[in-house]
C-alpha cells in the first residue's frame, strides 16, 4: 500500500535553517543577488555574481564595491540609488540599467533594490537582485533598427507609388480630342467626360480616347487583374501597346486580338497569371456608327435620348471574347451599332458595380444603371460626378474598394462633320 506522508494533527513542522538556506539560495540561483553596508560595500554575493565578476569565489567580492568592477559613471550612478533608498526607505523596482565595463564592454540588468534592515529595524544598507538582459535590449535595439529602416523603405516605396500613380493620371487625357478637330470641346459632335478613382496609390484601370482620323475616335478600356503596383503594370502595358496598335488598326477585333497576342509575348516564361478585361471601340463623329469588341469586360450602358430610358448595349448580348492574356490565339468578334443624336454610352470598370454596403449588398449594374437614368437631364460632367457620388453614398467608408474607372460618351445633336480630303 502506498505510504501516507501527510502530517497527522498534532505534528509540526520542523523551522528550516534559515542561513543554510540562504546560503542554499547564493549558491544555486542563475541571478544576480548582493548585500552591502551603508557604504556600498559588498557584504555578500550569490555564486552567479562573483562568476559575472569573473571572481573565483564570492568572498573574493567582499569589501570591495561597485567602483572595483564597473566604470565610475555606471557605479556612481549605483551608489545614488542606494543612497536614495537608505535615506527614504523606498525600493527601486526592475530598473533596467546599463553597465559598462572597464574594458568598454556594455550589458543590460534588470536589478530590483531593497532597504536592508536589522533585527532592530535599523536600515545597515542595501540588498538587491539582477538579471541579465542584455540578450533582450540587444533583440529589442536590433528590432528598432530593422523598424527604423522598415519605416525608411515604406517612405520610399510609398513616394515611388505616389510619383507612379501621378504619371498615371497625367497619361489620362486632359483634353478629349473634338470632332471636327477645329471645334470646340462644346461644339464637338462627339464630347467625353471620365473619373478616375484609383483604390490604392496606383491603379489598374485605364483608358484613352484616341482621334484615327478627323471624324472617328477609338476607345479604349480595361481593367487589370487585382490590385496595386502589379495591376499597374499590367494596364500601363496595355495602354502602351493600344496607342501603337490603334496607328494602323481600326478594327477592334484585330486590335485586341494583336494586344492579347503581344501581351503573351511580354509575359512568356511567367508560371502566374496575368489578365485583364477590355474593350474597344471606333466611333464615327459624323454617323455615330461605332464597332464594338470585348475582351471579357462588363457591358456599358447606353442612355437612348428618344425613349428617355437606359439599357445594356445590343440588349446585353454582346459577344464577349476572353479577357486579355487568359487563351493564346484568342479570336475576338467586333459588333457594330450605333449612337443616334443625344445618346450616352457609359463604360466603365467593376469596382463601381462592385461597391458594397455594411450588408455586404453591391451596388451592381442594377445600382449603374439607375444612376445613369438619373442624370440624362444633367451636362455629361455633371452626371459622370453625379454617378460616383450615388455609388459612394451607397457604401458605408468613404474609399472604394477597387479601382473605379468611368467614360462617358455622348453624340451632340446638330453637329455634323465634314473631313477635308
Amino acid at each position: 500500500m502506498p505510504q501516507d506522508h501527510s502530517l497527522s494533527q498534532g505534528d509540526q513542522p520542523k523551522p528550516p535553517d534559515m542561513q543554510h538556506c540562504l546560503m542554499h539560495l547564493l549558491r544555486e540561483t542563475p541571478d544576480n543577488i548582493y548585500f552591502k553596508d551603508l557604504s556600498g560595500r559588498f557584504l555578500l554575493v550569490s555564486h552567479a555574481m562573483a562568476q559575472y565578476f569573473k571572481l573565483d569565489h564570492p568572498e573574493q567580492a567582499y569589501g570591495k564595491t561597485d567602483f572595483d568592477f564597473f566604470s565610475e559613471v555606471h557605479a556612481r550612478e549605483a551608489l545614488e540609488d542606494e543612497k536614495t533608498i537608505i535615506e527614504t526607505s523606498r525600493p527601486i523596482i526592475g530598473k533596467e540599467e546599463k553597465e559598462t565595463w572597464p574594458d568598454g564592454r556594455e550589458t543590460w540588468v534588470s536589478t530590483s533594490k531593497e532597504p536592508l534592515i536589522d533585527d532592530n529595524g535599523r536600515i545597515v544598507g542595501t540588498f538587491g537582485i539582477s538579471r541579465d538582459i542584455t540578450a533582450r535590449k540587444l533583440a529589442e535595439a536590433r528590432a528598432a533598427r530593422y523598424a527604423a529602416q522598415l519605416e525608411r523603405m515604406n517612405a520610399s516605396l510609398l513616394s515611388d507609388l505616389t510619383l507612379a500613380g501621378e504619371l498615371q493620371e497625367a497619361l489620362l487625357p486632359v483634353d478629349y480630342p473634338a470632332f471636327p478637330p477645329s471645334a470646340t470641346a462644346q461644339e464637338s459632335a462627339l464630347r467625353f467626360a471620365h473619373r478616375y478613382v484609383p483604390s490604392q496609390g496606383v491603379a489598374g484601370d485605364f483608358f484613352s480616347v484616341i482621334p484615327i482620323s478627323e471624324r472617328v475616335a477609338s476607345v479604349f478600356i480595361c481593367d487589370g487583374m487585382g490590385h496595386g503596383v502589379r495591376a499597374a503594370l499590367l494596364a500601363s502595358m496595355l495602354s502602351s501597346l493600344f496607342r501603337e496598335q490603334v496607328r494602323t488598326v481600326s478594327d477592334p477585333s484585330v486590335c485586341l486580338a494583336r494586344l492579347d497576342r503581344e501581351l503573351h509575348t511580354l509575359l512568356k516564361g511567367r508560371s502566374d497569371v496575368w489578365f485583364a478585361t477590355a474593350i474597344c471601340l471606333s466611333i464615327d463623329a459624323e454617323t455615330g456608327v461605332f464597332q464594338y469588341a470585348n475582351a471579357g469586360h462588363i457591358m456599358p450602358l447606353v442612355a437612348r435620348s428618344e425613349l428617355g430610358g437606359v439599357e445594356p448595349l445590343f440588349g446585353g448580348e454582346v459577344k464577349n471574347g476572353p479577357a486579355l492574356g487568359l487563351v493564346r490565339n484568342a479570336v475576338f468578334s467586333s459588333q457594330e451599332g450605333q449612337l443616334r443624336d443625344g445618346d450616352r454610352m457609359l463604360l466603365f470598370t467593376d469596382g463601381l458595380v462592385e461597391r458594397a454596403n455594411q450588408h455586404a449588398q453591391d451596388f451592381g449594374m442594377g445600382g449603374v444603371s439607375r444612376a445613369f437614368g438619373e442624370v440624362v437631364g444633367l451636362g455629361l460632367d455633371d452626371g459622370v460626378e453625379r454617378i460616383l457620388h450615388s455609388a459612394r453614398a451607397f457604401g458605408e467608408a468613404d474609399c472604394f474598394e477597387d479601382d473605379v474607372c468611368m467614360l462617358c460618351i455622348e453624340k451632340q445633336p446638330g453637329r455634323h462633320v465634314k473631313e477635308n480630303h
